[in-house]
C-alpha cells in the first residue's frame, strides 16, 4: 500500500508528518528486492529512488527506515512539499526533523544559524546516521537544491542518505555515480513483483480471488504499487471479483480513475460525503472536521476511516491528526467539487479559514480565503503580516502569497507594489524586480510606499553592478526619504555604504555604515545588521590588515547575535567574508567549512561579491586538494547564477579563475582563451579605481602576468608588473601589493635576477608574517614556495619566525589580544578559564548548567576565533595573549 502524507506549514508550525516515516500497517509487503540490496549489495551511501507517482517509493523508504534502524542508525526523515522551495520552511522542517530523531536542539530562526546548527548535530553525533528526504520533486528552487547538494557532499562516510524523488533532481549525480557513491533504483526495481503482488493480495489482504486474477491484474498495472492497492480496495467483499477485474482489463487505460470511482461505489455515503468535504485540507483534526461538517461526531468519522485504510492517523503533541493519501486526496477534492454547488465549496473553505485563523495562523488561513473567494479576508491577512516576513526574510513565501492573493486582479496598493518587488529582488532576482520598479510613479506613492521604493531602487541597481547609478540615486533618495521607517531606511545606508567601499569613497562608507547601525537597532531581529557591522571589516582586508578584518568582523558576528540573544554563527554573507579572511591567514579547513554551510543560502540574493567569492575559494581549496573536477564544476555552478542574475562581473569572475586552473594544469592556450573571455564579456577598465573585494586579487591583469610568467614569458611582463604594483602602492591596497611583489619576486628569480628577487621576497614575507597572511604565498605553486624557502634558509630563525609567529610584535599582540579577548563572549571566556583548569566537558556542562553539545560548540568558536586547531593550542594561544594570565 502507498500512502504518502500531506502536508501544512506555517510560519509558526511545522507538523510532525513532516518529519516522521509513516508507520507500516501489518499488511504492508516487504519490499525484498530493495531491502535485501540495500543490505548487502548497495555500494555507495546514497539511495536514489526514481518514479512516477504511485510506485511506493515512499513505502520502500520506510522499509529502509525501519531496517537501519535495527541495524542501530540514527534515522532523520523529512518530508518535502512545494513550501520547502522557501529557503526557511526547508532548513525549518530540518531542524526539526533533528530534534523529532535526535533530541537536536537548534533554537533560532535565523538561516545561516539554523544550517550551522544541523551542521553542528551532525558534526557531534556518534551514531551513524540515515536521512531520507521523501518528494524531492517539490524543491525546485536552485539555492535549497544546492543546500542538499553541499549536504550530500558534507555527510560522513558512515552515513546514508535516502532520496525519493518523481522526476530527476536537478543535483549533480553524476559526481557520485563516477566515485561509486550511488545506488539507484528506478520504476523497474519499484514495480511489485508477481510474487510481492500474490502476498498482497492472498496472504496480506486475503482477498478471495485466483492466483491467475492475480496474474491479470498484475500483468495490466505493470506492477504499479497504487493501482494494485486500488484494486483491492475495489475487490474486498465482492462476490464478482471476476467481473471486476475483467472490467479493469479493458481497454480504458484511465484504470486509476476507474478503480477510484469503484472505491467510492462501496464507501457508506455518510463517510463519503465526510471524505468530499474534508479533502479540501491537507491535515485533519477533530475540530476542523466538526466545524466543516458541521458535526459533532467526526472523531468517529475519522476512526472508520481509518479502519478502512482510507486516512492515516498519527499522534502530534498529544493530539490525533489524519492525512488522505495525496493522489487520493487530489481525486477527492475534484469530485467535490463537482458533486457540490461552488456555494457549499466556498463555504467549507471560508470555515477552514477561520479555523486557521483561530490558531494564528496566517499561511494556511489566507490560502484557504482564497479557495473561499474571500479576497478581502486575504487582503487583510497578507497586509497584517507581510513586515513581519519582510524583516524575517522570507521573500519567497511573501511574493507567493501575494501571487496566490493576486492571481487574477493587478496589484492595485502602492506599498503592497513596493513589498512585492522586494520579494522578487531576492526570488527571482534584480533585474525582474527592477523592471516591476521602473513601472512605479514615485510622485504618486504615498510616504510608506515612498521610502520603501527609495531604498529599494538604488539597492537593485548595486545587486546589478550598476554602481555609479546606485550610488548617485542613493545620495538622492537620502535627501527624498522621510527616514520614518527603520528598515527602509536602515537599508538604504546600508547600500549606500556598499557603494562607497567600492567607490573608494571610505571616510563616506564609515558614516554610512553608522547610520545603517543605528536604524538597524530599531528594527527587531533584522539580519541586516550584521552587514553594516562588516563593511568595515571588508575596508580593513583590502588594505591589507587582516587581523583587524579578522576581529572586526567577528565582533561584528558577536553583537548581531547578542542583539538576537543567540550564540549562532551569525548570517551567510558575513560568514563567507570570514571564510575568506581564514583562507587568506592559512586556515584552509575552516574557511571550507564556513563556505559549505553558508554559500547555498547568497544565491538566491545574488550578491555579487560574496557569490564570487564563495565559489573562487572553494574552487581554489579544491584544486589544491586536485580535485580538479569538483573546482570546475563550482566555477560552472557560479557561471551559471551570474548569467541568471545577469550580473556579468559574476560570469566574468568564473572565466578568470577557470583560466587560473588551466594555468595550474600548465593548458596555456585553454587559460588564455577564458582570459579573453572574460575580458569580451565585462569593461574591467574601472577594476583599478573600484574596491570589488572579490576582485581584489582576481582580475584581468593579475591573471594575465601569472599567465606569462609560468609560460615562459617572465621577462616579458616585468615592466607592466611594476606599473600595476606601483598603481597599487599608491592606492594603499596593500593586500594586492603583497599579491603583485609575490608575482614580481617570481619573475625577477625566472629572469635571472635573482639577487633583487631575494630582496623583494624577503620583505614580501616580513609584511605578511606581520598581517597573518599565508594563502597568498601557497597559491602561487612551486617557484614561489622554493624561493620562499629558500629566503627562510638564508636569513634563519628571524625569518622563520617571522613567518610562523601568528601574533607579531608584542604592541601588537596587546592590541590583538584586546580585540580577542573582546570577541569572546562571557560564555566562551568562561568556557575557556574551566578548560585550562583541566576540567572534562561534562563537568564544564554541569558547572555552566548547559549541555555537553553547547560546552562543544563554545570550544569550536573558541578555536576559530583564536585561529586554533584544537583546545591545547587555544589555551597556548589564549596565554601567549594575555586572555589567560
Amino acid at each position: 500500500m502507498v500512502i504518502l502524507f500531506g502536508h501544512n506549514k506555517s510560519s509558526h508550525y511545522i507538523s510532525q508528518a513532516k518529519v516522521r516515516p509513516p508507520v507500516l500497517p501489518g499488511y504492508t509487503v516487504a519490499r525484498t528486492k530493495i531491502i535485501d540490496s540495500f543490505g548487502t549489495g548497495i555500494h555507495g551511501r546514497i539511495v536514489k529512488l526514481s518514479a512516477p507517482g504511485g510506485f511506493g517509493k515512499t513505502v520502500a523508504m520506510a522499509q529502509i527506515a525501519e531496517h537501519c534502524r535495527q541495524q542501530g542508525m540514527l534515522v532523520v526523515w523529512l518530508n518535502l512539499n512545494q513550501s520547502d522551495n522557501d529557503i526557511s520552511q526547508f532548513l525549518r522542517g530540518f531542524s526539526a526533523s533533528l530534534r523529532l530523531a535526535g533530541n537536536a536542539n537548534i533554537d533560532t530562526d535565523e538561516n545561516a544559524s539554523i544550517a550551522d546548527g544541523i551542521m553542528e548535530f551532525f558534526d557531534t553525533l556518534s551514531l551513524p546516521v540515515a536521512v531520507f528526504f521523501d518528494s524531492l520533486e517539490c524543491v525546485t528552487n536552485t539555492a535549497v537544491l544546492d543546500l542538499i547538494y553541499r549536504g550530500l557532499q558534507y555527510m560522513p562516510s558512515s552515513s546514508v542518505i535516502v532520496i525519493a524523488t518523481r522526476v530527476e533532481p536537478e543535483i549533480n549525480f553524476s559526481r557520485f555515480r563516477a566515485r561509486g557513491e550511488l545506488t539507484e533504483f528506478a520504476a523497474k526495481d519499484l514495480r511489485f513483483s508477481l510474487e510481492e503482488a500474490r502476498e498482497l493480495f492472498l496472504e496480506k489482504l486475503r482477498l478471495d480471488i485466483k492466483p491467475n486474477d492475480v496474474r491479470s491484474l498484475h500483468a495490466h498495472t505493470e506492477g504499479w504499487s497504487t493501482a494494485l492497492w486500488l484494486a483491492a480496495l475495489a475487490l474486498q467483499g465482492r462476490p464478482d471479483a471476476k467481473s471486476v477485474i475483467e472490467r479493469f482489463s479493458g481497454e480504458d487505460t484511465s484504470f486509476s480513475a476507474y478503480l477510484t470511482e469503484e472505491v467510492l461505489a462501496i464507501i457508506p455515503t455518510h463517510v463519503l460525503t465526510f471524505l468530499l468535504h474534508t479533502s479540501l485540507l491537507e491535515e485533519l483534526d477533530e475540530k476542523v472536521c466538526n466545524l466543516i461538517v458541521g458535526a459533532q461526531n467526526c472523531r468517529t468519522l475519522l476512526r472508520e476511516c481509518e479502519m478502512q485504510n482510507l486516512l492515516f492517523r498519527e499522534e502530534i503533541e498529544g493530539q490525533e491528526r489524519f492525512r488522505f493519501n495525496t493522489l487520493f486526496r487530489e481525486y477527492l477534492y475534484a469530485q467535490f467539487t463537482q458533486r457540490f454547488s461552488t456555494t457549499e465549496v466556498q463555504r467549507a473553505h471560508y470555515l477552514a479559514c477561520e479555523y486557521y485563523i483561530s490558531l494564528k495562523r496566517p499561511i494556511p488561513a489566507i490560502r484557504q480565503a482564497i479557495a473561499a473567494k474571500r479576497q478581502d479576508v486575504a487582503i487583510t491577512l497578507l497586509q497584517e503580516n507581510m513586515f513581519v516576513l519582510l524583516g524575517r526574510g522570507r521573500m519567497r513565501l511573501l511574493s507567493g502569497l501575494i501571487e496566490l492573493v493576486y492571481k487574477h486582479d493587478p496589484v492595485t496598493d502602492p506599498l503592497l507594489s513596493v513589498i512585492y518587488a522586494w520579494c522578487v529582488t531576492f526570488t527571482r532576482g534584480p533585474s525582474t524586480a527592477l523592471a516591476l520598479v521602473e513601472r512605479l510613479d514615485e510622485a504618486a506613492l504615498p510616504e510608506q510606499a515612498r521610502d520603501y521604493y527609495l531604498s529599494l531602487h538604488p539597492m537593485l541597481l548595486a545587486m546589478m553592478d550598476r554602481v555609479d547609478e546606485a550610488h548617485a540615486l542613493g545620495l538622492e533618495s537620502i535627501d527624498r526619504s522621510s527616514g520614518h521607517y527603520p528598515y527602509a531606511n536602515a537599508m538604504l545606508h546600508q547600500v549606500l555604504s556598499q557603494t562607497c567601499i567600492i567607490l573608494g569613497e571610505h571616510e563616506l562608507a564609515r558614516n554610512e555604515v553608522d547610520h545603517a547601525r543605528l536604524a538597524m537597532r530599531d528594527v527587531t531581529g533584522e539580519f541586516g545588521l550584521v552587514l553594516a557591522e562588516s563593511a568595515g571589516a571588508i575596508l580593513d582586508l583590502m588594505a591589507g590588515r587582516l587581523r583587524q578584518a579578522t576581529a572586526r568582523i567577528r565582533l561584528a558576528i558577536r553583537e548581531y547575535n547578542a542583539l538576537r540573544r543567540s550564540d549562532d554563527s551569525g548570517i551567510a554573507m558575513a560568514m563567507i567574508h570570514l571564510a575568506e579572511m581564514l583562507y587568506d591567514s592559512g586556515q584552509s579547513g575552516q574557511a571550507k567549512d564556513l563556505l559549505e554551510r553558508n554559500i547555498s543560502l547568497v544565491r538566491d540574493i545574488g550578491p555579487p561579491d560574496a557569490l564570487i567569492a564563495g565559489h573562487v575559494i572553494l574552487s581554489r581549496i579544491a584544486a589544491k586538494d586536485k580535485d580538479f573536477d569538483l573546482a570546475m564544476e563550482l566555477l560552472v555552478s557560479l557561471e551559471a547564477d551570474g548569467y541568471r542574475l545577469q550580473i556579468n562581473r559574476v560570469v566574468a569572475s568564473a572565466k578568470l579563475q577557470r583560466a587560473n586552473i588551466y594555468i595550474q594544469l600548465e593548458d596555456y592556450h585553454s587559460a588564455y582563451e577564458q582570459l579573453t573571455k572574460a575580458q569580451q564579456l565585462y569593461d574591467w577598465s574601472h577594476c583599478a579605481s573600484y574596491w570589488f573585494l572579490a576582485n581584489d586579487l582576481l582580475y584581468p591583469e593579475i591573471v594575465n602576468i601569472r599567465l606569462h610568467i609560468r609560460s615562459g614569458k617572465a621577462g616579458t611582463i616585468l615592466s607592466k608588473l611594476r606599473a600595476e604594483l606601483k598603481q597599487a602602492e599608491a592606492q594603499l591596497r596593500n593586500r594586492r601589493t603583497l599579491k603583485l611583489r609575490i608575482l614580481l619576486a617570481e619573475a625577477m628569480y625566472l629572469n635571472n635576477e635573482k639577487n633583487l628577487a631575494m630582496r623583494l621576497m624577503t620583505r614580501t614575507i616580513n609584511d605578511a608574517a606581520k598581517e597573518d597572511f599565508v594563502t597568498i604565498f601557497d597559491d602561487e605553486g612551486e617557484v614561489v614556495y622554493s624561493l620562499r624557502n629558500e629566503v627562510t634558509q638564508q636569513k634563519g630563525d628571524d625569518v622563520a619566525s617571522d613567518t610562523t609567529d601568528r601574533h607579531g610584535s608584542a604592541k601588537e599582540l596587546v592590541t590583538h589580544s584586546a580585540l580577542l579577548e573582546d570577541a569572546l563572549t562571557p560564555k566562551e571566556q568562561q568556557v575557556l578559564a574551566l578548560l585550562a583548569q583541566g576540567i572534562s566537558n561534562a563537568k564544564i556542562a554541569a558547572s555552566m548548567y548547559v549541555s555537553e553539545s553547547t560546552v562543544r560548540t563554545h570550544l569550536r568558536n573558541i578555536n576559530l576565533k583564536l585561529n586554533a586547531t584544537n583546545r591545547t593550542q587555544a589555551l597556548v594561544i589564549a596565554r601567549q595573549l594575555g586572555i589567560l594570565r
